[in-house]
């Protein structure tokens, strides 16, 4: 569709406010359709001109970059230099199911997808906890908020194969949890690899990750 202008967009509802060099984000109305806006035009100066730009195209590409993979918003275009508009998942966030109980077939699609993003060559590096996570309507997962992803196309093979694990453990990390009975074993040693990888990513940075995977590649 014709990227909308933003006099077009009619904000609703205030998802997060932000701080300083984050975006807020709100939901919008136009053209018939509702939007996830990340909207950088009421912080500083330095942060419109240098840091918006930068965060903004970079999340769009890798949306793009992600069309055609069923949970990942199919539709987004640059308001302005300022503003993102991304298409609205439907659905509640993950965190209300965590409040019943997880579903398994939820944890399975959840794996699905995150295998999909990473065939794609992206890591989203941001779905460990719950805020990223959506159920649909149907018993969809859907994924949003690419800004802190990862590029894996460039990095030489041990280092994808690390940022992978670390990846796909915010969904075992659930699924190990929830029913862990139902896990295969390659899922649990997939686990444990993201879980060490994590701990060198944090203190140490990628660049010094120096580990042997459990299958030994």
């Amino acid at each position: 569709m014709k990227p909308l202008a933003r006099s077009d967009l009619v904000e609703t509802r205030l998802l997060r406010n932000g701080h300083v060099a984050n975006a807020r984000v709100y939901l919008a109305q136009a053209g018939g359709r509702r939007w996830t806006v990340k909207d950088f035009s009421d912080r500083p100066w330095w942060v419109r001109f240098f840091v918006a730009p930068l965060l903004l195209r970079r999340e769009l590409a890798f949306i793009r970059r992600l069309k055609g993979v069923e949970g990942v918003a199919q539709e987004a275009f640059l308001v302005d230099a300022n503003a993102l508009a991304i298409a609205y998942q439907e659905g509640e966030p993950l965190k209300e199911m965590e409040k019943t109980g997880y579903e398994l077939e939820y944890l399975r699609k959840m794996e699905a997808l995150m295998l999909a993003i990473h065939a794609r060559g992206v890591a989203h590096m941001d779905a460990r906890g719950t805020g990223n996570w959506i159920v649909g309507p149907g018993g969809e997962a859907h994924l949003i908020d690419f800004q802190a992803s990862l590029s894996l196309n460039w990095m030489p093979k041990f280092l994808r194969r690390a940022i992978e694990a670390i990846d796909i453990s915010g969904v075992y990390n659930k699924w190990q949890k929830a029913f862990p009975e139902t896990m295969t074993e390659e899922q649990k040693a997939e686990l444990a690899y993201g879980a060490k990888c994590r701990s060198y990513w944090i203190f140490h940075g990628y660049g010094q990750i120096k580990i042997t995977r459990p299958d030994g590649r």
